[in-house]
């Protein structure tokens, strides 16, 4: 009998060993076993699950432990992870709504002994159409010269790397496909004289250019422009429209920016006194309301159009509509200017501002302009009524005679500028600083820019000296 349960016990070790052999590998590891969670999904199509889903997994091994995964989805090759759990992304076949996706598992233990039978999991999963508006408050709103700025939001329910891309269009033309990660686009025309239907050129909203165009532009009329995202199983969104933008030509190559509303009609006046034509863009007007969301590349853009630009600005903080910041158009041009300066354009700036600690030492003004710094100097200081007391220190910038008071910003000019006028003084309370209240620079004897620190508007009563003033700048200094 003891013998027996002997022979039964080597039978039963014996059976033992081979069935362990018989699973696992010929040195007897025993083969690890995966499951996923859940271990099936029962939906009809309606009820389908999203594109995006997270699903998680868990491997055991009787002999050993668990390294990592290897996962399959559909027919794409295996990859490997150590992770338990993952967000996927599934596509579904273009054109169609509904899928069924195909997730297998199988746990790899420490002897690099695969499961000799994974998990699978079949995912019945729906596409849902993307989301698409347009940014009312950031785009062109009613009317603009020749830039177009156009902003939007795009989201995808089944995650927003479902997107596929953003398509516009103008007025029912064709659609121009752009990168699903767009979110602006400006559009300036390809022929920005021409009244009638054009192309436009894209650019991104660092001003670079993109390599498509939008046709069926209209200027010198009203257009309407669309929208849509289209995901990766060409599903599109609702179209959304931007409606009513009346696109200006551009009728010179020289464009007046107001920043000044007392003093538009007489700068207006002299420049149309002393130069052919010019463009007219109101920054001053409705309180600033025609500012553009983003200066840069907007502005950028615009002026980067124009052969020579007039700009004048007072010394108020307008609030910005889109973006609720108050700056003075002086600060908030700056960096638009200065590229434009660099691109030899050519800038007659009038502006003045208050001296005080809403001017930081490092204003973008410094630099952007002739001007290297201000004094800080307490006190104050005001032109005399000498005769003359803004004095021209070149020929063919005239002198000039206060009626009055006039508001002035006298500065320290940058290294590579030129003086051109100066003021006599009266300070005030102890002020310490320069009287320089004009300077101009450029490339040798090329001058691109010209800088006033004074009212001009308080010297109306001398027209003659202003035309001349005005004439010299336009049509001498900038004729190259």
């Amino acid at each position: 009998m003891v013998k027996l349960l002997i022979n039964l016990g080597l039978f039963v070790a014996v059976l033992f060993l081979f069935v362990t052999c018989k699973k696992g590998d010929k040195t007897g590891n025993l083969a690890p076993e995966t499951v996923i969670v859940p271990g099936m999904i029962n939906l009809s199509e309606d009820q389908s699950l999203i594109t995006k889903v997270r699903l998680a997994w868990m491997g055991t091994d009787p002999d050993g432990y668990v390294t990592h995964y290897l996962v399959k989805v559909g027919n794409d090759p295996w990859f490997s992870t150590t992770k338990t759990d993952s967000t996927f992304l599934f596509t579904i076949p273009e054109g169609h709504q509904y899928s069924k996706i195909t997730v297998t598992v199988k746990a790899v233990d420490n002897s690099q002994v695969e499961d000799a039978t994974p998990a699978v999991l079949n995912v019945p999963v729906r596409n849902t159409n993307p989301i698409i508006d347009f940014d009312f408050k950031f785009s062109t709103k009613d009317s603009t010269i020749i830039i177009t700025s156009l902003y939007w939001t795009a989201s995808d329910p089944d995650g927003n790397d479902n997107l596929r891309e953003i398509q516009i269009r103008a007025n029912n033309g064709p659609w121009t496909a752009l990168g699903k990660t767009v979110k602006e686009v400006h559009i300036i025309p390809t022929n920005p004289n021409q009244v009638g239907t054009t192309t436009g050129k894209l650019f991104d909203g660092s001003g670079v250019p993109y390599s498509g165009q939008l046709e069926n532009l209209k200027i010198g009329d009203t257009n309407v422009f669309h929208i849509k995202a289209v995901d990766l199983a060409l599903a599109e969104s609702e179209l959304d429209t931007l409606s009513g933008i009346f696109i200006y030509p551009k009728t010179s190559d020289l464009l007046f920016v107001s920043g000044d509303e007392t003093a538009y009609t007489l700068y207006r006046n002299l420049i149309s006194k002393t130069y052919k034509s010019l463009d007219v863009l109101n920054l001053a007007v409705n309180d600033g309301a025609r500012q553009p969301a983003k200066w840069d590349p907007t502005f950028t853009l615009l002026i980067n159009q124009y052969d020579k630009v007039v700009f004048t600005s007072d010394n108020k903080k307008y609030v910005n509509a889109s973006t609720g910041v108050s700056n003075f158009l002086l600060e908030a041009t700056a960096k638009s200017i200065l590229n434009y300066f660099n691109n030899d354009g050519k800038i007659f700036t009038i502006a003045f501002l208050s001296v005080d600690s809403s001017l930081s030492v490092t204003s973008p003004i410094f630099g952007a302009h002739p001007i290297s710094g201000v004094s800080y100097s307490k006190g104050s200081a005001i032109l005399t009524f000498g005769i003359p007391s803004l004095i021209g220190q070149e020929s063919g910038y005239p002198s000039f005679q206060p009626a009055g008071s006039p508001a002035i910003f006298p500065y320290y000019p940058s290294t590579d500028a030129s003086v051109i006028y100066k003021g006599d003084l009266q300070k005030r309370g102890g002020w310490e600083g320069p009287e320089i209240l004009g300077t101009k620079r450029g490339a040798g004897s090329n001058t691109s820019q010209v800088f006033m620190g004074v009212y001009m508007y308080n010297f109306s009563h001398q027209p003659t000296e202003l035309e001349q003033l005005f004439d010299h700048v336009l049509n001498k200094e900038f004729n190259w």
